[in-house]
């Protein structure tokens, strides 16, 4: 959405949605995590690297996440909860058609972006799942935002 058109309910709605929602999580979480020593996976997005024509709030909300989770990292870091966020670049996901877009203009808008990433297609949703599972699995991390985006971080 184009800031000449960014209200502020939907100002409201991003940050809500993007930073408050799993705030309000992870506290009424808290006494769990620190009993079983848990770790949390932020979902960030490579938009906060890269940028975005018409998405400034959208970055911001993720931009803010990134802060948020290396932050809470060291502050549950003695806690033994270690806190991670996983970025994804473009994944292939219907939120395209959700939002009525043509197959016609689908395609012309995939083709555009694989043409920027490295690995030159989409990722896909077992592929972010997998990044999730291995950040579960790796107990000396922490803090860190972990691209699943084809190489588009690399540039």
């Amino acid at each position: 959405m184009p800031l000449s058109a960014i209200t502020d309910e939907d100002f409201s709605l991003f940050l809500n949605t993007n930073i408050r929602a799993p705030l309000v999580l992870i506290r009424n979480l808290l006494p769990a995590l620190i009993k079983k020593q848990g770790s949390i996976v932020n979902v960030s997005s490579a938009i906060v690297n890269n940028g975005l024509p018409n998405a400034a709030l959208y970055a911001a909300g993720k931009g803010a996440m990134d802060a948020f989770t290396r932050s809470l990292a060291l502050e549950l870091a003695d806690k033994k909860i270690r806190v991670n966020a996983v970025s994804p670049g473009a994944i292939d996901t219907p939120i395209l058609r959700k939002l009525g877009i043509t197959e016609e203009a689908m395609n012309a808008i995939r083709a555009q972006q694989e043409a920027t990433i490295p690995m030159r297609r989409y990722g896909t949703p077992e592929e972010v799942a997998q990044v999730i599972v291995a950040q579960l699995e790796s107990t000396y991390v922490t803090g860190s935002i972990w691209s699943v985006d084809g190489g588009v971080d690399a540039y």
